[in-house]
């Protein structure tokens, strides 16, 4: 609760209005839990909740997908959006789990006229001084996105995304995939048409040739099956 308070005393209006205010509006917080990869917001997205990280880290990504900025504990997210009563300017990931505290700006805003603090905040938000704040936040995460979207950057980091494959990991699009599964194919087909005929008209007798192919047949499909658990990524 004390990184909360903390928090609060950094946030834009917050850090300027009274103890009693500031009280009321963490009485209006959410605790909300982010396992890994949970999207918090998608830039474009409307910017109506302000996000207090408690615990966790969360990672920033331009439209491209491409990570320009994490965010720690202690920090908030969105704020420039919430203020603003603009759309998001990114999208944002959890990177960890997270405890997240949320502010829905529709409970600010009660607790505002609630106060009689609407004019207050509306000269506050005005203000060059303050206003100019929240442009700044605004105009250097635009900036570092289109410079991001627009050099080659992108390129290098979606390069090295992609070089952090797992040793071991066949991807579908390479020619040892394409090899394995024609085999993996041809042997199923084998497989179709031996089981309906030894049904049918064999008169139970293997011999040492015939057993040697089952056999081998048998080993590929055991080793099939651990290789695509193990070994095969999957296009999504």
């Amino acid at each position: 609760m004390e990184m909360l308070q903390n928090i609060l005393a950094r946030s834009f209006f917050l850090k300027d209005a009274t103890d009693n205010f500031v009280k009321e509006i963490s009485n209006r917080l959410s605790l909300e839990t982010y396992l890994p990869k949970d999207t918090l917001f998608v830039e474009g997205e409307p910017g109506n909740i302000l996000f207090f990280v408690s615990a966790g880290a969360i990672d920033c990504f331009t439209s491209s997908s491409v990570k320009f900025r994490s965010i720690n504990s202690g920090n908030l997210v969105g704020e420039a959006s919430f203020f603003l009563r603009e759309t998001y300017l990114f999208t944002a990931v959890a990177s960890d789990a997270c405890e997240i505290f949320e502010l829905n700006f529709k409970d600010f805003w009660n607790e505002v006229l609630k106060n009689s603090m609407a004019t207050t905040f509306l000269n506050y938000i005005q203000s060059d001084t303050n206003l100019e704040t929240l442009v700044k936040e605004k105009n250097d995460v635009e900036k570092m996105m289109k410079n991001l979207n627009s050099s080659k950057m992108s390129k290098m980091m979606s390069m090295e995304e992609i070089s952090t494959i797992p040793k071991g990991v066949i991807l579908p699009d390479t020619a040892l995939r394409f090899f394995w599964d024609f085999i993996a194919f041809i042997s199923l087909l084998i497989y179709a048409f031996i089981i309906p005929y030894q049904l049918s008209f064999d008169s139970g007798k293997v011999g040492s040739v015939k057993f040697f192919c089952y056999l081998v047949l048998d080993i590929f499909f055991i080793i099939d099956v651990y290789a695509r658990v193990n070994h095969f990524a999957i296009m999504k």
